[in-house]
């Protein structure tokens, strides 16, 4: 959690996206005892409509610079100086990070996405995703979703790439923004029992097939 707290920067305002509510308010409350320059607040289906109602309001009106959320967080949001979208654990899809992760920059300004993946995190995700399937057909689908994002957060290829093929756009092999094409792939390292990937990847919203890099 540290390496994250580290890249938060004043005038960027941010989201960061973990995949259960106990993480949101852990990151939440260290952001707020480590960088206290930062007002910060969090968003999850566990507090009341107000509550929600209110953090979404203040981080629209540049009143937040930074909001902890889950997945519930963003929908119908409109607010284009988004500079920073962190994913602190896997996400649960490529479809899932795509719409996250393209919240930032939507003023056609240049912004970064930064996904913290680590083995752990992805088997807790898997376990859940698992849990709440009712058939084996769709386990068998959460996990090749899952499956899916990983290979994304390991390639040694163009992020940019990778992201349009999946979607079936056939676009160059380096796109010269995500941290592949720019320098040596991402750093790793070591939180606890898990080596963590830092995946960066660039976002510049007017480019003309998608807006990740």
């Amino acid at each position: 959690m540290s390496e994250l707290i580290k890249l938060l920067q004043k005038d960027q305002p941010t989201l960061i996206y973990s995949n259960t509510q106990k993480e949101v308010q852990s990151l939440c409350d260290c952001i707020r005892r480590e960088r206290k320059e930062f007002s910060v607040d969090f968003y999850h289906a566990g507090r009341s409509d107000a509550e929600r109602e209110s953090v979404q309001r203040r981080f629209q009106e540049d009143q937040l610079d930074i909001v902890c959320a889950t997945v519930a967080f963003g929908m119908g949001i409109d607010k284009p100086n988004i500079r920073c979208v962190y994913h602190w654990g896997s996400p649960k899809s490529m479809e899932t990070y795509y719409q996250q992760a393209g919240r930032a920059g939507r003023d056609g300004k240049q912004s970064k996405c930064v996904c913290f993946f680590n083995a752990s995190s992805a088997s807790l995700q898997s376990f859940y995703l698992a849990k709440d399937a009712s058939t084996n057909q769709q386990r068998e689908h959460t996990a090749a979703m899952l499956s899916t994002v990983k290979q994304y957060c390991q390639t040694d290829s163009c992020r940019r790439k990778f992201i349009c093929n999946y979607f079936g756009e056939d676009v160059p092999d380096k796109c010269s923004n995500c941290d592949i094409c720019t320098s040596s792939p991402a750093p790793k390292a070591d939180f606890g029992a898990d080596i963590c990937s830092l995946v960066q990847v660039l976002v510049e919203i007017n480019e003309k097939v998608l807006p990740l890099c």
